[in-house]
């Protein structure tokens, strides 16, 4: 059966029109916090790169600045492709060489925490702000479609708001962790200090679950074939758990 174009164009027109006025909404939403309590504002905008600043610097005085680099880049990849899942990819210090590429597991899930917490402050208190800029406005649209597809297919997280909102970002996907957290949970209408909260006990209860997983599998992975064979197989694992997530969005779309 054909789809009707004039139906499929009022959706998409629908769509865009809601998507819009979510945007106007966080947009106020972040003006009135600048104006009401200009002096929250300005805090909670300034810790999240002093959190990330501050702890290069601490780690590079304390553990030496190419374990600082290393951490950099691990930090990189992390927020551009594995996210928390590049917990699973720790391995703990080889004695027998002078410079290890892989962090250990706890020190990815501390990694990943941290970065969740100055997520969850910057989108908790500024998601409006993120409109604004370059890379992130068009990753925050995304978001908020994310955000909008999973409270029309899973209801109950919108009725058990604290309880989905914390569930929802555990589960490890693109569209879960501090961010998509954050903004699902401004969606719900809950309260600043409440979207921060659950989504810091999410992020908790998501990270330490895969740190437990992978502490586990740590001696077994200690072999270099089964080492870089379970690399492989995470990349695998991240890009069939998108492509599922896409699927099944696109599919609920569909008129």
């Amino acid at each position: 059966m054909k789809e009707n174009p004039n139906k499929a164009s009022s959706s998409e027109s629908s769509q865009s029109i809601e998507q819009s006025q979510i945007e106007a909404t966080m947009q106020g939403y972040e003006d009135s916090l600048q104006n009401r309590h200009p002096l929250v504002w300005w805090a909670s905008l300034m810790t999240p790169p002093t959190m990330i600043v501050g702890a290069l610097v601490t780690v590079g005085l304390i553990k030496g600045w190419m374990f600082a680099i290393k951490l950099m880049v691990a930090a990189a990849v992390t927020f551009v492709f594995f996210g928390r899942l590049v917990i699973l990819m720790g391995q703990n210090a080889d004695p027998n060489l002078k410079f290890d590429i892989f962090l250990s597991p706890i020190q990815l899930f501390c990694m990943v925490s941290y970065m969740d917490f100055a997520a969850a402050i910057l989108v908790a208190f500024h998601v409006g702000l993120l409109f604004e800029l370059p890379f992130f406005g068009t990753r925050a649209k995304s978001f908020i479609e994310d955000a909008r597809f999973v409270m029309k297919r899973f209801p109950i997280i919108e009725k058990g708001a604290f309880i989905g909102l914390v569930s929802f970002v555990a589960f490890p996907l693109a569209a879960t962790g501090a961010i998509g957290g954050s903004i699902l949970g401004t969606l719900l209408g809950l309260s600043r200090i409440t979207v921060f909260s659950a989504t810091i006990i999410g992020c908790l209860i998501g990270n330490g679950s895969l740190l437990l997983f992978a502490e586990w599998m740590e001696p077994i992975t200690r072999n270099p074939w089964i080492k870089y064979s379970s690399i492989v197989l995470i990349i695998m694992l991240i890009l069939f758990m998108e492509w599922r997530y896409r699927k099944s969005k696109e599919q609920y779309r569909t008129p």
